[in-house]
């Protein structure tokens, strides 16, 4: 482990060797897990700024559930994106010819928006968790992440 300021980080960050390559991948990050991606209330509001111009990017049943329901979903005291499905893609992912995207990076990419993605999806698959005074940086590894394992960087 190395001691950054007031972040611990795990040796797997170093030793892991990940290259992300949506066509290997899919984009699976998006579409699999309990939670979506954990969010700041200044990412939220962020997000509630630029919301008229994701919808281009999403189906209407993404647009159904953040109309109805909202984009934002509550755990404990953290807040999430919202899934679509019980352990399904987040309400921001769409799919296009069977790859997951990101409607906050495409609308990014086609400068749109400014780089509202949020940070816990930037960092994927790393983990920033607080314990006290410090963050502990992890990789967490996961299974729709295989195929970018040992890739070339």
């Amino acid at each position: 482990m190395l001691l950054v300021e007031n972040v611990i980080i795990s040796d797997d960050v170093f030793e892991t060797k990940f290259s992300c390559n949506l066509k290997k991948c899919q984009g699976l990050c998006c579409v699999t897990g309990d939670l979506g991606a954990h969010l700041t209330d200044d990412e939220i509001n962020l997000i509630a700024s630029h919301l008229k111009s994701l919808k281009r990017f999403l189906p209407e049943k993404n647009l159904y559930i953040i109309e109805k329901e909202g984009f934002v979903e509550k755990f404990y005291e953290f807040n999430f994106t919202k899934l679509i499905d019980k352990n399904g893609p987040c309400v921001f992912a769409y799919n296009k010819n069977n790859i997951w995207l990101c409607s906050f990076h495409s609308a990014f990419l086609n400068g749109i928006i400014p780089d509202i993605k949020p940070f816990s999806c930037k960092l994927f698959p790393l983990r920033l968790k607080k314990y006290g005074e410090y963050y502990l940086l992890n990789f967490q590894k996961r299974e729709e992440c295989k195929p970018c394992y040992n890739s070339n960087i």
